[in-house]
């Protein structure tokens, strides 16, 4: 009688991994869903700006969605 109880409580294990797993994939398909905007604190033209935009085409690549690169340069005091 344990063993049945046992071989109940696996099974049980399983569906409930088996709905955790699919709904987990539902959720990472759905990630990003809008354009991906990367800000930039420095002027256009920079060292520091061309960094950000050879990594735009990878990243857009594998994310399947446009990454546009956005520079606002913080005013001095």
């Amino acid at each position: 009688m344990g063993s049945m109880k046992c071989r109940k409580m696996i099974a049980w294990f399983f569906v409930f991994a088996g709905i955790f797993a699919s709904a987990a994939g539902v959720v990472e398909a759905q990630y990003p869903d809008r354009p991906i905007t990367v800000i930039v604190p420095w002027p256009p033209g920079g060292a520091s700006d061309v960094a950000p935009r050879t990594l735009t085409k990878p990243m857009s690549e594998e994310l399947k969605q446009p990454v546009v690169i956005v520079n606002r340069p913080e005013p001095l005091p």
